[in-house]
């Protein structure tokens, strides 16, 4: 989760908006490893960054023109209980 707070600062840096915030990551991994901060990385990646990253990029987003944020899920909601 650290990389997303790295990606949300560089993209403040870069921009004063966001029109469209498109979030499309996912991974999936039946024996899933652990993140850095002790999440599993199916859960971490899926949910917990793009809650994350439209966080910290929420304020841009509220200056966007007709702003919209997209999330899209992975195949690993194929394997949910």
């Amino acid at each position: 989760l650290e990389e997303v707070e790295e990606l949300a600062k560089s993209t403040a840096d870069l921009t004063s908006r966001i029109d469209v915030l498109i979030n499309n990551a996912g991974v999936f991994d039946p024996t899933p490893p652990t993140s850095a901060q002790g999440y599993e990385m199916t859960w971490a990646v899926n949910v917990m960054a793009p809650f994350l990253l439209t966080r910290r990029l929420l304020p841009l987003v509220a200056q966007g023109n007709k702003p919209r944020i997209i999330t899209t899920s992975s195949i690993s909601r194929s394997y949910s209980l």
